[in-house]
């Protein structure tokens, strides 16, 4: 993988890239308690706050008491309090961190003696913070929406008219064939657009378009910041009167990429999060069949088809057959769709679009109401994002802007803590009687359901606002009963059209291709056509002159979608093996350049390295692969660009100079691209 992060200089000249220092600190807890008091909350958040906090590659939490109490309560109790400092950790900045929880009960005290001074100093949780000095992954590039580096050679964007009440087949500039259903577009408020909408398409094929629109090229991962080589980026977006369109939900874009061919293995599609530049793994790649130019004689094409759907049947997998109700129980699905809520990292607190990545799994938040201020009181509302919302048609029966009261024991800043601020659900019931104004509310979050006491009771001071809620709850309640018989029965309907076709796949794939078949071959009974379909196996189509096998090298790749913005068909950028090289720079004048961004194109790959600098432009530590590198281009904090130099980062030596020169006054990609490899 491609670590390309500008390194300080004393992490360069230490003796490896593994330096590491150790801190510790201690947390306190009042007598029998494992709560945290609020001087304690405030180091721990203060420790959160520090900007070498990223650093942290492992905690050691060790739990103790005072000598009072028995030593198996007081066991159970240093247990408690180090599971409260880990979990404090854990949910507000340390999650993907791992944990080393220990606890000793009254055993090993920091203090001697029987004072209440001692016994205070005992009662605490040791963290052991072990810090990773020389982090060879950078922070990403800020990403400042649709902003461009070079505006003036930046790629331009076509557009085409279509009507979205019918199917858009439109195929681009570059041969980019573009579908999207009929009805398959709405606007921020989820209702379909009908008659014209406007289409807006950018394709990017080579990495100095790419630097040029100031689109990035890196991907946050558990290993850290790696950086991705492309078979094809695409911008596409809709728009009616210059309000942007959305795709429905469960709709989905087909791009097919007739002249590119079908990449290499190790290729997905990501989707770029506008907000903050992430790219996040969605959509999905699918080779394309090639056109039949030739047939051999005695092969039809019902035939062909024939044996297509039987290794369809043969490699269909069997639909999941879990109901409604057990769906939504089990910690293994979100909402209705499986996903994998134990996977490292997946937590909903630092990765906010974790699940809705994964098939449009819904997006629950609890918001507080701000109009209503009592420190005694929690009072919140639910939030969902249209496209969730669609998903809970039993929901649109509680009052829009529904209050709840939350009636538990946990204090209010708690309550924001374990709920609040960055938590997303991904399932919510609402259990409360018609005629009653106490009950719960359940959320789902990373497959657990959480109970919420709540009361209704804002909702009700007034007769008629009432009687409102209580025939609320009883449409509610029916209409989560029609759902879950209308989904139960379409289970039950996948489930025996699966075993039916898969008990006779040959009957299955025979009906499937009546469509296809000559006249005589439709003469044919079952019996009749096994034989003849025997005789008659499989050819891969094939061009006049050309071998199968080279017909299926000319294979395109489909790309489907399932949202309008920038996609990418990528892979982790894989190069030799790297070294460390101080790098300094000098222009014309012998001043140096201080840069803050570098992109880097390696030769014979389709992707742009980022690199990170300091603003000096002077012992700036790059991560390089010697004999790879084909250009440089820095950008200080002006968005002044410049390109450097890069025959002395080839030559793999510890230190480099780097001649640079301006970027300016560019006509074109092609004058930039000359420029940058010069």
């Amino acid at each position: 993988m491609v670590r390309s992060c500008t390194l300080s200089l004393a992490m360069v000249l230490a003796t490896g890239l593994t330096a590491q220092h150790a801190e510790t600190l201690t947390i306190h807890f009042p007598l029998a308690s494992a709560e945290l008091s609020l001087a304690d909350s405030e180091a721990l958040r203060a420790l959160c706050d520090r900007p070498d906090i990223g650093r942290v590659d492992h905690i050691a939490l060790m739990g103790h008491t005072d000598m009072r109490g028995s030593a198996a309560y007081n066991r159970a109790l240093s247990e408690r309090r180090a599971k409260t400092v880990s979990d404090y950790l854990s949910h507000t900045c340390l999650s993907d961190v791992p944990f080393e929880v220990v606890w000793a009960g009254e055993a090993d005290p920091l203090a001697s003696g029987s004072s209440e001074t001692a016994l205070a100093s005992n009662r605490r949780v040791e963290v052991g913070l072990q810090f990773n000095d020389a982090i060879t992954t950078c922070p990403p590039i800020a990403y400042s929406g649709s902003a461009a580096l070079l505006p003036a050679i930046d790629k331009p964007t076509e557009q085409h008219a279509v009507d979205a009440s019918k199917p858009i087949d439109v195929t681009m500039s570059d041969g980019v064939r573009v579908r999207i259903a009929a009805g398959s577009l709405v606007d921020a408020n989820g209702i379909p657009v009908q008659g014209q909408v406007q289409l807006n398409y950018r394709s990017f094929s080579e990495p100095y378009e790419i630097i040029a629109s100031g689109i990035p090229m890196h991907v946050n991962t558990p290993d850290g910041v790696q950086y991705m080589e492309t078979a094809g980026m695409y911008d596409l977006t809709a728009s009616v009167n210059g309000q942007p369109v959305q795709l429905a939900a469960g709709s989905s874009i087909t791009l097919d990429p007739t002249n590119t061919p079908a990449p290499d293995d190790g290729y997905i599609t990501w989707a770029l999060d506008e907000t903050n530049g992430q790219w996040n793994p969605a959509g999905t790649l699918m080779l394309a069949a090639p056109t039949i130019d030739l047939m051999p004689s005695n092969t039809t094409a019902a035939t062909n088809a024939y044996w297509q759907a039987i290794f369809s049947l043969e490699n269909e997998a069997a639909p999941d057959s879990t109901y409604f109700a057990d769906r939504r129980r089990s910690g293994s699905y979100c909402h209705l769709t499986a996903c994998d809520t134990n996977a490292a990292g997946n937590t909903w607190i630092k990765s906010r679009n974790r699940f809705r990545d994964e098939g449009h799994v819904p997006e629950i938040s609890v918001v507080a109401y701000k109009g209503i201020y009592d420190p005694e009181h929690v009072v919140f509302g639910i939030k969902m994002p249209s496209y969730s919302l669609r998903q809970f048609p039993e929901w649109r029966r509680v009052p829009h802007n529904a209050l709840f009261e939350y009636s538990g024991s946990e204090p209010r800043a708690a309550f924001k803590r374990l709920y609040g601020r960055r938590h997303f659900f991904q399932d919510i019931a609402l259990d409360i009687a018609a005629g009653s104004t106490d009950g719960s509310l359940w959320l789902k979050e990373n497959g657990e359901w959480i109970e919420l006491p709540v009361s209704v009771s804002y909702d009700q001071q007034q007769p008629l606002r009432a009687a409102r809620w209580n025939k609320a709850m009883m449409l509610y309640t029916k209409a989560l009963a029609r759902r879950t018989t209308s989904f139960d029965r379409e289970v039950n309907k996948r489930v025996a059209r699966y075993k039916r076709e898969h008990a006779n796949m040959p009957l299955a794939a025979w009906k499937q291709v009546r469509d296809d078949m000559s006249t005589d071959e439709k003469q044919m009974d079952l019996q009749a056509w096994l034989p003849y379909a025997q005789e008659r196996p499989y050819v891969p189509p094939v061009n006049y002159g050309e071998s199968p096998w080279a017909m299926f090298a000319k294979q395109r790749t489909s790309i489907s979608i399932y949202g309008f913005g920038k996609v990418n068909v990528d892979r982790y950028l894989v190069m030799p093996d790297q070294v460390n090289v101080i790098a300094s720079t000098t222009d014309n004048d012998g001043n140096a350049f201080p840069w803050v961004r570098a992109y880097a194109v390696p030769k014979g790959r389709n992707a742009v390295i980022t690199y990170q600098g300091r603003g000096e432009g002077r012992l700036d530590a790059l991560l390089v692969a010697p004999g790879y590198m084909q250009s440089l281009v820095l950008v200080d904090a002006e968005g002044r660009v410049m390109s450097a130099d890069v025959r002395p980062l080839n030559a793999g030596q510890a230190k480099a100079m780097l001649h640079v020169q301006p970027v300016e006054n560019l006509k074109s990609i092609e004058e930039f691209r000359a420029l940058a490899m010069r």
